[in-house]
């Protein structure tokens, strides 16, 4: 028989940045967006941003200082896009943004 408080019990973790959030402002946006995280940590984080037809316009490392980055489009094309993170430890973070 299944126990159900284990099927409910939130995950352990052994890093203390399980909880990682990222934040994208504004948006929309002209193609110019600051990046920030709950717990700053001057990592590098993998970063993918998709268009709206699902071409990578972007794949490359982001490095934050104090917790923020700054990025900026090359090709400020206006559309809908989805920024895809990943840090040293696991946390996926997906983030929709609009440029204009």
């Amino acid at each position: 028989m299944m126990d159900r408080r284990a099927a409910t019990r939130p995950a352990k973790s052994g890093n203390s940045l399980a909880k990682q959030q990222y934040f994208l402002s504004p948006n929309p946006n002209n193609g110019v967006f600051t990046l920030s995280q709950l717990i700053p940590e001057n990592d590098a984080v993998n970063a993918e941003i998709i268009n709206e037809t699902g071409e990578t316009v972007f794949k490359g490392p982001l490095h934050f200082e104090t917790g923020i980055t700054q990025m900026v489009m090359p090709n400020k094309v206006p559309g809908l896009y989805l920024l895809r993170l990943l840090d040293k430890y696991g946390n996926e973070k997906n983030i929709k943004f609009v440029i204009e």
